[in-house]
C-alpha cells in the first residue's frame, strides 16, 4: 500500500505536491492556533466559532482545488482517447463508403446482366 502511495506521489505534478504541503501546513497550524485560543479563553466564543468555520472552509477550498486539478488531468486523458476514437471512426466511415460504392456497382452490373439474360431468352 505504501508503495502505491509513493508511486502516486512521484507521478504527481509540482502543483499537487505544493498543494499537499500547503494543506498539511494549514491543517496543523490552524488546529494549533484554534486550540491555543480555546485554551487561553477556556470557553466557546463567537470569535472561536468563526475561526473554526473559516479554518474548515479553507481546508474545503484546498480539497476542491486538488479535486479540480485531478479532474482536469483525467479529462485531458479522456479528450485524447476521444480524439483518437473519432479519428478511427472517420476512417471506418470512409471505408464503409468505399464498400458501399463497390456494392452498388456490383448490383448495377448484376441488374444489367439479369436484364440482358431476360431479353435474349
Amino acid at each position: 500500500m505504501l508503495k502505491s502511495i509513493y508511486q502516486k506521489f512521484v507521478r504527481s505534478t509540482f502543483f499537487e505536491k505544493l498543494l499537499l504541503f500547503v494543506g498539511a501546513f494549514v491543517g496543523i497550524v490552524g488546529f494549533y492556533l484554534i486550540n491555543t485560543i480555546y485554551m487561553a479563553e477556556n470557553r466557546l466564543t463567537w470569535a472561536l466559532i468563526q475561526s473554526v468555520f473559516l479554518w474548515l472552509l479553507l481546508i474545503l477550498i484546498l480539497v476542491l482545488t486538488d479535486s479540480s486539478e485531478t479532474i482536469k488531468n483525467e479529462l485531458s486523458v479522456v479528450i485524447k482517447d476521444l480524439t483518437e476514437e473519432t479519428r478511427l471512426l472517420k476512417k471506418e466511415v470512409e471505408l464503409l463508403r468505399e464498400i458501399t460504392k463497390e456494392q452498388m456497382e456490383e448490383i448495377k452490373l448484376l441488374r444489367k446482366n439479369q436484364m440482358f439474360n431476360t431479353r435474349f431468352k
